[in-house]
């Protein structure tokens, strides 16, 4: 079992694997999508694969000073804070934050899936999303709330972050999937017509 959850072992792998299929299939719903509301939603699905495919690779170590030298970014509040290090480096990396965090959260604010009607309306994709979103949660606390050695031995954390996560990851994959062929104002329409008295 230890083998199969290793640090870039075959979990991890599927993982970062369907991250990136999921990143896919939504650029491929972006560049299908003629109506601007949808083509945003997609790209916005498409930019939180690729994040997390990024970092399920661990692609923050690339950013490290190891192997950027001065222009590595570090992961510490006293860097950001001090007088001593470059500045430059620290506006460039604050600026790219400021960008994917601005990237996170403009495309969902324009597009605005109607979350409760989804969900009142028991849409396939939208519970998917959710479902994913609570497991790629428990991955997290497993790891960092509740792992690491803190509350129960690291094997039984890191199965359980490692599988939820793979959990996740699959069915974020499965909603992406079900945007291909119904969009998202098609969805809306369809949970309104489910929630009207019969």
């Amino acid at each position: 079992m230890q083998n199969l959850i290793a640090e870039n072992g075959p979990v991890e792998t599927a993982q970062m694997s369907l991250w990136v299929c999921s990143s896919l299939v939504a650029l491929g719903v972006f560049l299908y999508r003629k109506r601007p509301r949808e083509r945003l939603y997609a790209g916005w699905l498409a930019l939180v694969s690729a994040l997390a495919a990024f970092r399920e690779a661990d692609g923050h170590t690339l950013l490290n000073p190891e192997v950027l030298g001065s222009w590595g970014v570090r992961y510490r509040i006293d860097w950001w804070l001090s007088l001593d290090a470059p500045v430059l480096p620290r506006v460039l990396w604050a600026v790219l934050a400021a960008v994917i965090a601005v990237a996170m959260v403009a495309p969902l604010l324009k597009a605005s899936p109607r979350a409760f009607l989804l969900i009142r309306g028991r849409d396939r994709a939208w519970w998917l999303f959710a479902i994913a979103a609570g497991a790629l949660f428990v991955g997290y606390a497993c790891d960092d709330l509740v792992g690491r050695g803190q509350f129960v031995a690291p094997i039984y954390s890191q199965s359980a972050e490692e599988i939820s996560e793979l959990i996740g990851a699959m069915l974020f994959l499965l909603a992406i999937g079900l945007t291909v062929r119904l969009s998202l104002s098609t969805r809306e329409k369809m949970a309104r017509e489910r929630l009207k008295p019969a």
